[in-house]
C-alpha cells in the first residue's frame, strides 16, 4: 500500500534508499508519534525500535498517556517522525560568495516519516519483551551489559502494568535529506569544511549535528 505524500520534499532532497532511511530510524530512534482522533492530534515523544523484517515499529507508552487512552481496538492512522541531524549553514561558507555574493543562510537536515496504522497491546509478555529489546540495543551502544533480568521479576511485572505496548505497521516511509544536493561542488565542499571547522572549534553548540550533517553531505556527494 502506497500512502499519499504528506510532506513538502523537492525531488533533489527526496531519499528513496531504504537502507539509509532505516539507518536514520535506528540512529535517531527517539521519534515524535502523532495520532489523530475526532480531528484532534495526539502527540507523544517515544523511542521506537524498527523491525525491518515485519516492517513494524514497536515501543511503549505510559498507560496514562492520552494516546494509550484512545480507542485503538481498530488500527488507527499514525505517523512517526524521526528527527535526524540538522545544522545551520552560513552563507560565508559558500565558494560562490566570493564571486556572486548571491548566497543566503539555510538549514540542512534529515527527517524520516514512517506512516501507517497503530495498534496497542496490554500483553505483559509483549511489553516486557519490548522493554528488553530496547534496553539491549541502547546498552550495547554504550558498551554496558544491563539486562531486564537484572531487576527483580516481580518489580518488572509491576512496572509493565503501568505501560501499554504500541506497534506501528508501516505503509510508507518518506525521507527528506536536505544536504545541498542543489548546490555546486565548490559550495558543497565549502559547507562541509565550514561545518566541521565550526564543530571542532566549538563555534557552534550543535557539535554533533554539524558533524553528522557534514558526514552525510560527503556521503551523498560521493553517490551523485
Amino acid at each position: 500500500m502506497t500512502a499519499p505524500k504528506t510532506t513538502y520534499t523537492p525531488s533533489a532532497f527526496r531519499e528513496m534508499n531504504l537502507e539509509r532511511l532505516h539507518e536514520i530510524m535506528a540512529t535517531h530512534s527517539f521519534a515524535t508519534l502523532i495520532v489523530t482522533q475526532d480531528n484532534v492530534p495526539y502527540i507523544s515523544h517515544v523511542p521506537l525500535l524498527l523491525d525491518a523484517k515485519t516492517n513494524c515499529l514497536r515501543g511503549h507508552l505510559a498507560r496514562v498517556n492520552p494516546i494509550a487512552k484512545l480507542d485503538l481496538t481498530q488500527p488507527h492512522h499514525a505517523v512517526a517522525i524521526f528527527h535526524g541531524p540538522n545544522a545551520y549553514v552560513s552563507p560565508s561558507w559558500y565558494a560562490s560568495k566570493q564571486t556572486t555574493h548571491k548566497v543566503v543562510p539555510t538549514w540542512n537536515y534529515i527527517s524520516v516519516h514512517a506512516i501507517g496504522t497503530l495498534t496497542t497491546t496490554s500483553d505483559s509478555y509483549w511489553i516486557q519483551a519490548n522493554v528488553a529489546a530496547l534496553s539491549d540495543v541502547h546498552e550495547a551502544a554504550l558498551g554496558k551489559s544491563w539486562k531486564i533480568t537484572d531487576a527483580p521479576a516481580n518489580y518488572i511485572a509491576l512496572l509493565a502494568r503501568a505501560i501499554v505496548g504500541i506497534e506501528l505497521h508501516i505503509d510508507s516511509i518518506e525521507g527528506k535529506f536536505k544536504l545541498g544536493q542543489d548546490k555546486k561542488g565548490g559550495d558543497v565542499t565549502g559547507v562541509i569544511e565550514g561545518l566541521r571547522e565550526a564543530a571542532t572549534s566549538g563555534a557552534t553548540p550543535n557539535v554533533s549535528g554539524s558533524t553528522e550533517i557534514a558526514d552525510w553531505m560527503a556521503r551523498i556527494q560521493n553517490d551523485l
